[in-house]
């Protein structure tokens, strides 16, 4: 009987229970009342309605019960595709940047070694030159900050090894124009930069380098169609004592509501040719230094890029 009873749906259960409280009330009206057979009929028929709308409404609220369960299951299965996916891209490009990385090292460390055979052998033209020693170490430094980043290539998975102390944010911001000389120079962009030489941050000088560059290179790509060309960046205060907030602001077209929460994710990408790397990537080193962003862009065009980081210690 026990097993029968645990069998039962939760609306067959309620319906048992409905017709042996009507059964016991059929009883005691006509105990009560054993002459007025009309009187309880009228009140077993009001009765055996008001069980019938209770067993619908219980069919329909399962019913809704269900379909929300069905609903949650087909969300999580989506969520689940989605980070399977995600997961195999991720470890195809780690498979893909390691064979990059590796082809790109051997002639990057002819091209360094050759350089510092001709530092050794051309130091006097190189001193007596000025522009040219300048230039120089440019190309000099731009190779061995390729051969860093292409080690680090391998290791997109993995918490990479930093070398985190205080870094001048000023030096940090000017090489990170510098280096995309090529890309802001062509487009007429105007840089007004406003980080002054005592702002220092607590971080990995290489990584602060890289973030700084994805997110330069992404605003002058939306502004290439823009009458303006301006980039703005400046500091504040952070809401903690700690902190400071560095803002990138371009006049480019802007970026649409539904995109904002989206531009940071990797293989996300509006761009032609962009494939959606250099975004998730500053995102990954933000939060590598305990940072945050926030991204404002008006209707009328435009983008500020809020990135909080971590003073001196």
């Amino acid at each position: 009987m026990l097993k029968v009873f645990k069998s039962l749906s939760m609306i067959q259960i309620v319906s048992i229970l409905a017709l042996l409280i009507l059964f016991v009330q059929t009883i005691f009206l006509l105990l009560l009342n054993p002459n007025d057979f009309k009187s309880t009929i009228v009140i077993l028929l009001l009765v055996n309605l008001s069980v019938l709308g209770f067993l619908f409404l219980s069919k329909v609220l399962a019913g809704s019960t269900k379909n929300n369960q069905k609903d949650d299951s087909q969300n999580n299965l989506d969520q689940m595709k989605k980070e399977i996916i995600q997961k195999t891209r991720i470890s195809l490009v780690g498979e893909f940047s390691s064979g990059i990385a590796h082809d790109i090292n051997n002639p990057l460390s002819i091209i360094i070694m050759h350089a510092d055979r001709f530092e050794k052998h051309s130091k006097e033209f190189l001193a007596e030159n000025e522009k040219a020693n300048k230039s120089f170490e440019k190309i000099k430094t731009a190779a061995e900050r390729i051969q860093m980043m292409t080690a680090k290539l391998g290791k997109i998975r993995n918490k990479e090894t930093d070398y985190r102390n205080d870094t001048n944010l000023k030096e940090v911001i000017e090489r990170s124009i510098f280096d995309l000389s090529y890309q802001i120079i062509p487009q007429n962009i105007e840089i007004k930069n406003t980080i002054t030489e005592k702002l220092e941050c607590y971080g990995d000088r290489n990584s602060l380098e890289q973030l700084f560059s994805n997110i330069i290179s992404n605003s002058c790509d939306a502004m290439k169609n823009s009458t303006e060309k301006v980039l703005t960046i400046s500091t504040e205060q952070a809401a903690e004592e700690s902190q400071f907030v560095v803002n990138v602001t371009d006049t480019g077209h802007g970026i649409p509501e539904k995109d904002k929460e989206e531009i940071f994710t990797r293989f996300f990408t509006t761009k032609d040719d962009g494939v959606g790397l250099g975004l998730s990537s500053a995102m990954r080193i933000i939060k590598d230094h305990c940072g945050e962003v926030e991204v404002l862009s008006p209707k009328n065009g435009g983008t500020t890029l809020k990135i909080t980081l971590n003073k001196k210690l």
